[in-house]
């Protein structure tokens, strides 16, 4: 569940950022609304191929894949300056996030009995809630006077954290 929290940070982020990205940059919010519409075309195709990979793949490796990739972005975007490389890299998130959601419930199905699910559907709806707040309020009110890119930077920490916690308790 706390993975699915990452997950919401490492997506949310962007959300946060757009006005400070639009700003520095120069670029307009139908520009910035742009990168945001592609993030969601490539989570949907990545849903599809993702779905037929996460079905024939270790689900813990699948994760750490796909951890290991939403860190990465994540962190390159606090390293770009070009709406381009800003636009390919979110595209690239899109899918790398897409690998989490249907692992994750393959995941909690193996190590849950039937009689659990509803407190397992209740705890990753509380993490899509925690990321939520944690990329809006805390990301938002901490980072107010921060550059754009540390609304990633903090992202690709937590992710870095998240994948040693994969690697060394999976």
């Amino acid at each position: 569940i706390l993975t699915y929290v990452m997950v919401y940070l490492c997506r949310l982020n962007f959300s946060a950022a757009v006005l400070k990205i639009s700003e520095s940059l120069e670029v307009s919010t139908t520009a910035m609304g742009v990168v945001g519409s592609l993030f969601f075309i490539s989570y949907a195709l990545g849903q599809l191929v993702n779905g037929f990979i996460g079905d024939r793949v270790s689900p813990t490796y699948f994760i750490m894949i796909a951890t290991i990739g939403t860190g990465l972005v994540n962190f390159m975007m606090s390293l770009v300056s070009n709406i381009w490389a800003i636009g390919f890299l979110w595209i690239l998130n899109g899918y790398f996030q897409s690998i989490f959601w249907g692992t994750c419930n393959r995941l909690l199905s193996y190590y849950y009995s039937g009689k659990e699910h509803h407190l397992i559907s209740t705890g990753m709806s509380l993490s899509m809630v925690a990321g939520y707040v944690l990329s809006w309020a805390v990301l938002g009110k901490l980072l107010l006077e921060s550059s754009w890119q540390s609304y990633f930077l903090v992202p690709a920490v937590v992710a870095a954290f998240m994948l040693c916690q994969w690697f060394f308790f999976a």
